[in-house]
């Protein structure tokens, strides 16, 4: 018996609900395994204007219009270092950034990619080759 290829994503957050949508345009059924979690109430997040390209990729670049996230001209920020660094958007060919509302932003990503391949959800016990197959088995025992 032949097996068609199947493409799993493990992760329940932006990067997991990305890889979904990302498959599902490329034609794509994944199977989605996620846990059984709510975004956290997270405070301000800022979005690199890199970003815009692959929310453009998605169709999802109106969920940056729903009121609750402004553009960012400008981000200062100290990483490993002792003093401010600041990288100004005119510098990126994207154009601005924005500050999020992280907790709606991954709500609402999660939310569509959803609504393209619903989640098993659970958390991963283990992954393990058997042959020429992958065999992922959830802490419930699936």
């Amino acid at each position: 018996m032949k097996h068609s290829p199947s493409i799993a994503v493990l992760g329940g957050g932006i990067a997991g609900a990305t890889a979904v949508l990302s498959l599902t345009r490329c034609g794509v059924s994944p199977i989605w395994i996620a846990p059984s979690v709510q975004p956290g109430d997270r405070v301000g997040e800022s979005l690199s204007p890199a970003a815009h390209r692959t929310l453009e990729a998605l169709d999802a670049t109106d969920l940056l219009n729903s009121g609750t996230h402004r553009r960012s001209n400008a981000m200062f920020s100290a990483w490993g270092r002792g003093q401010l660094v600041e990288r100004n958007s005119i510098t990126h060919l994207e154009g601005s950034g924005w500050v999020l509302d992280r907790q709606r932003f991954e709500i609402e990503l999660i939310s569509r990619a959803e609504a393209q391949a619903p989640p098993q959800r659970g958390k991963v016990n283990s992954v393990r080759r058997e042959g020429t197959r992958w065999v992922i088995e959830l802490e419930d025992g699936s």
